[in-house]
């Protein structure tokens, strides 16, 4: 895989960014600029948005990666698949095919689906068909990692 194309793995991560993972390494893995915020207000540690690798990570009261976002941005320097497929052109409808075919349990929610067993998330804010180009990949730890 070239340097430009990460994999994304559920329950794991996507290239250098990996659950669990210190913020500081987080960071340390692109030399793109970052901007910051707290998704809560009890947050203690601010998120990091990477909009040109296309990834925002959320970390726990440690300051570890506890839940990450893989999406497309329009000046994205860094490109994705999972499982063999490119992430950028993925429908949600071809997700679920693949999902079904290799047995992965999942559920269908109002704006994409679920699959704790793996720690995969999908979302699309207005989701309206499976046809759909899926927008964004959560990545978190899966059921059988806990």
């Amino acid at each position: 895989m070239g340097q430009n194309l990460l994999a994304i793995e559920p329950g794991i991560g996507a290239g250098p960014i990996i659950l669990g993972k210190h913020r500081d390494a987080i960071q340390a893995s692109y030399s793109y600029v970052y901007t910051s915020f707290f998704k809560v207000q009890t947050s203690k540690f601010r998120s990091d948005h990477c909009d040109l690798a296309g990834f925002t990570a959320h970390y726990d009261e440690y300051g570890n990666t506890k839940y990450i976002e893989i999406y497309n941005s329009e000046h994205q320097a860094i490109e994705y698949e999972i499982f063999a497929m490119p992430a950028r052109k993925l429908t949600l409808s071809k997700l679920k095919n693949y999902l079904i075919s290799s047995g992965i349990s999942f559920e269908t929610e109002d704006y994409g689906i679920q699959a704790p067993t793996i720690g995969l998330s999908t979302f699309n804010s207005q989701l309206q068909s499976g046809d759909e180009i899926i927008e964004c990949f959560g990545i978190f730890k899966s059921r059988q990692s806990v």
